[in-house]
């Protein structure tokens, strides 16, 4: 039963996230290479979808349930925090404590205040 959730959310996931990051950032120094891109990836897809959809009717309505439950805890978190990704307006202040200034974050003498 795990197995559809880790496919759905991990590997198709994956997937997703690597064809985004060629596409959004296409000058971005990479470690690896992808032959044949996007061949490949379309083909892990198709046979990722191919496992998941064969799972049974049961595991498949888990598997989804427990994404959409995953999606909703982050974007709650993400809410109340003001951190990450947010489709909703925030109701709450954010906290008194300062957010670092994402320049500094990479400097090797930044220590946050």
């Amino acid at each position: 039963m795990l197995i559809a959730t880790r496919i759905i959310v991990q590997f198709i996931g994956q997937i997703f996230a690597v064809s985004l990051l060629r596409k959004n950032h296409p000058n971005l120094e990479r470690p690896y290479k992808i032959w044949l891109y996007p061949l490949p990836s379309f083909l892990a897809f198709i046979g990722w979808v191919f496992v998941f959809a064969t799972s049974g009717k049961e595991i498949i309505l888990f598997s989804l349930g427990a994404l959409a439950l995953g999606i909703s805890s982050y974007f709650i978190w993400s809410r109340k925090t003001g951190n990450g990704l947010s489709l909703l307006p925030n109701k709450y202040p954010k906290t008194s404590i300062s957010q670092p200034n994402r320049a500094n974050c990479n400097r090797l003498d930044y220590e946050p205040s």
